[in-house]
């Protein structure tokens, strides 16, 4: 089993423990040093690569922005998508290729903690 695989067993191993600690320290307190200086008001789009809970994902869409999350986890994926609902699109994709969303452009791409 390759690393990859590993970590991806790992995430769906414990992704109702993952999903609750992501979802304890808001989006502003995690991303503050940056969402300060981005206008939001001139992006369209974001991609939030290793999605986790979707935490972050829902709070850019909350920005007014369209949302691609990205989670190799099925159960974590499942968690996201139940807490955003139909707000951010899921996708399940893989770094470093990223099949899924390779001809495709972002205003705003997110890699945090991945």
């Amino acid at each position: 089993m390759s690393s990859k695989d590993n970590n991806i067993t790992f995430y769906s191993e414990n992704s109702a423990l993952l999903f609750s600690q992501y979802q304890s320290i808001s989006f502003e307190n995690v991303h503050n040093s940056w969402i300060q200086v981005i206008d939001f008001q001139q992006c369209k789009t974001a991609l939030d690569i290793g999605a986790g809970s979707g935490r972050d994902a829902l709070a850019l869409k909350y920005k007014k922005l369209c949302v691609t999350a990205i989670e190799p986890s099925d159960d974590l994926r499942a968690l996201g998508k139940a807490f955003t609902g139909d707000d951010v699109t899921w996708l399940n994709d893989t770094l470093p290729k990223l099949v899924k969303v390779k001809e495709k452009t972002f205003d705003i791409i997110l890699v945090s903690a991945v």
